[in-house]
């Protein structure tokens, strides 16, 4: 069967609109942990004299490349500085982008009747969103250390979140 969006009442054009704003969280997530992995371990190789050269610097990174999130995040549970619930962090993160990804319209793209799965696959929609933020406010307050060598502000990390579910989320509160 095909996917029929005239079929689709306003509820649930409302709830593939968020899912929509949600992807786009989940993949900066995920790029932003590969990118930051990636710089994380070429630092470190340079620090302990293991990377001595350009050629060096563009081995690793492209044996790191192609690693999955999952793959990445451990490779961060292995390094320096990170603690366990940091990484808990994110490995929730993960789990929300793979919900997401994978499993949040499910519900629209293979049940007729959605609205009697509603107030579950919402809840867990919600549930994913907020771990997701989670994740990717660490993930990016990192990156923004690494390459502005400076802290982001307080006040932007304490909003951030506050203001991206909203913003993620607002389809469904119309």
């Amino acid at each position: 069967m095909w996917i029929d969006p005239e079929a689709l009442n306003e509820f649930e054009e409302s709830y593939v609109t968020a899912v929509g704003r949600a992807l786009l969280v989940a993949q900066h997530f995920e790029e932003s942990c590969k990118d930051f992995m990636k710089w994380w371990i070429i630092s470190g190789a340079l620090e302990e004299g293991v990377a001595k050269s350009v050629s060096d610097i563009c081995s690793i990174s492209e044996k790191l490349t192609g690693l999955m999130l999952g793959d990445s995040i451990k490779r961060l549970s292995d390094g320096r500085d990170i603690t366990d619930a940091e990484i808990a962090v994110l490995i929730r993160a993960k789990d929300a982008r793979n919900y997401i990804a994978h499993e949040a319209v499910t519900a629209i793209a293979f049940i007729s009747r959605f609205s009697r799965r509603r107030p579950d696959n919402l809840s867990r929609f919600k549930e994913a969103v907020c771990a997701l933020i989670e994740g990717d406010n660490l993930i990016s307050s990192w990156g923004y250390m690494f390459h502005e060598q400076e802290e982001s502000s307080a006040e932007h990390l304490a909003e951030y979140p506050g203001r991206l579910a909203k913003w993620i989320l607002a389809p469904l509160e119309a």
